[in-house]
């Protein structure tokens, strides 16, 4: 990859408001996505700060992208059915990378950054649920800080917000996969 280190790309955190936030962090995604993935967006709509998943979803599925996409909106993968989603995504994408997008809580200094790690996402993790990892790659966008005397921070992030860092994943995944597209053909 351009003759930079491998392990460079193991983590990478840009801030939302870098304006080449979404060309950087696309640059790991292209060569994943030069191979068959899958892209799985974790949150609720009904929790602001935890709707990054399903907002990402949601645009891509708006962006009629030529690959999966599971957790929008309309049908959000959340703690009640991860689970049940894994099974199917084991099922039916055995042979897929898993690319997970979701929300966190971080420390002050980390709000309004989107990080891309190899390796999965722990759902839950930042309000002590425990729940299954799910990705062999992760897109986590740091919503809010922890708070380890009450984790309701999450509620009171604003839409907006929310929203421009929803755009700035969306975007990395679109110029990853528009550029892998191209360079297959």
């Amino acid at each position: 990859m351009l003759g930079i280190k491998r392990d460079i790309f193991e983590s990478l955190k840009f801030h939302i408001k870098d304006v080449n936030a979404s060309t950087l962090l696309s640059i790991p995604l292209k060569r994943i996505c030069s191979s068959p993935f899958v892209v799985v967006c974790i949150g609720t709509d009904r929790c602001i700060g935890d709707s990054l998943g399903p907002l990402v979803g949601y645009n891509l599925k708006n962006l009629d992208v030529r690959y999966p996409v599971y957790g929008t909106i309309n049908e959000p993968i959340h703690a009640m059915n991860l689970e049940e989603k894994l099974e199917l995504l084991k099922a039916n994408y055995s042979n897929h990378s898993i690319i997970a997008v979701d929300a966190s809580l971080g420390n002050k200094k980390s709000v309004g950054t989107i990080q891309f790690r190899e390796g999965p996402i722990y759902p839950g993790k930042g309000v002590g649920k425990k729940l299954p990892p799910i990705g062999d790659y992760s897109l986590i966008g740091v919503v809010d800080t922890m708070d380890k005397f009450n984790n309701a921070n999450i509620h009171q992030v604003r839409l907006s917000f929310v929203m421009e860092m929803a755009d700035v994943i969306t975007d990395c995944l679109y110029k990853a996969t528009h550029s892998a597209l191209y360079a297959r053909n």
